[in-house]
């Protein structure tokens, strides 16, 4: 009984986590970005809002399905850490 609830709270948050990642990524690409990377972050983004609506009907998502949305959305955040970090060491060369 506790453990449905479990995977659909990760599963939930997961996909929260991708959307909330990909959709500002998707928007700020231009016509010179890779055409294999926008529809990549599009894919993301569309089945992790249809996870999230099968999830918000009632679904249980298996497990593996969990761990695989849990480790793309901690590959998202990394990644936006690490281009941040960049971001602020090029700041730090410029004014050192």
């Amino acid at each position: 009984m506790i453990a449905p609830l479990l995977q659909q709270c990760l599963g939930f948050l997961a996909c929260v986590i991708i959307i909330i990642l990909t959709e500002p990524n998707i928007n700020r690409m231009d016509c010179r970005a890779p055409l294999l990377l926008r529809l990549g972050l599009w894919a993301l983004c569309v089945g992790s809002a249809a996870a999230l609506l099968f999830i918000v009907l009632g679904d249980v998502p298996p497990w593996p399905a969990v761990f695989g949305a849990i480790g793309i959305s901690c590959y998202l955040l990394g990644e936006r850490r690490l281009s941040s970090r960049k971001k602020l060491e090029r700041v730090r060369r410029d004014y050192a």
